[in-house]
This record gives C-alpha cells, sequence and structure tokens, in this order.
C-alpha cells in the first residue's frame, strides 16, 4: 500500500509559507489602519452600516452606484 501523493496545498515549501504569513500580515496591517481612519456608519439609502470616510460620506457604495 503506498501512500498517497501530497496535495498542491499540503505540500508548501517553508519561503512560500513564510511568504503567505508575510502577505497576511501586511493585509491586517492596512485594514487595522483604514478602520482607525474610517467610522462606522448607517447608509442614509439603506440603513446598512459601513464604513464612512468623513461627514461627505454618507451613503454605502452600493446606494451612491444607483444615483
Amino acid at each position: 500500500m503506498s501512500t498517497p501523493e501530497p496535495t498542491q496545498d499540503q505540500a508548501q515549501s517553508p519561503e512560500k509559507l513564510a511568504k503567505m504569513a508575510k502577505n497576511a500580515a501586511a493585509r491586517e496591517q492596512v485594514r487595522v489602519a483604514y478602520e482607525a481612519k474610517t467610522t462606522a456608519r448607517n447608509c442614509l439609502g439603506c440603513g446598512q452600516e459601513f464604513r464612512s470616510e468623513g461627514a461627505h460620506h454618507r451613503m454605502c457604495g452600493r446606494c451612491r452606484s444607483r444615483r
């Protein structure tokens, strides 16, 4: 009985795993910075909560694109 071949997801080099971890950390850092400079607001069009960039930004992207 032979062992099954590792799939592409299972057979990753340590360098690739390190690069993936570094990319994940960078994405998290960007997300935290974005949330720090934005405010959670409710859209005036649909009432759904979204991340607002300031007092001028009161409608979510979906409602803005409909106008």
